[in-house]
């Protein structure tokens, strides 16, 4: 059995390892499952189907797009 931080003897690990030789994996966590519902995960998927240059490029891209807006914010403020 192996020893686990927090003195809980493995017995979870144990139970998660075997749940996931027998394909069940492990059982969800409530509060995971809650905050993925306000997570729109097709837009992940569509970042992660891009080569890392390519999302590299989109962040710099966005990141240059906030740098102009808040100069605009700065030039307008009186």
């Amino acid at each position: 059995m192996s020893s686990t931080p927090g003195g809980s003897g493995g017995r979870s690990t144990e139970l998660q390892q075997g749940n996931e030789r027998n394909g069940a994996g492990p059982e969800p966590d409530p509060v995971i499952e809650f905050y993925k519902r306000g997570v729109d995960r097709t837009l992940i998927r569509e970042q992660l189907r891009r080569s890392v240059d390519e999302r590299v490029r989109n962040m710099i891209a966005a990141l240059r797009f906030a740098e102009a807006l808040r100069e605009a914010g700065r030039r307008r403020t009186p």
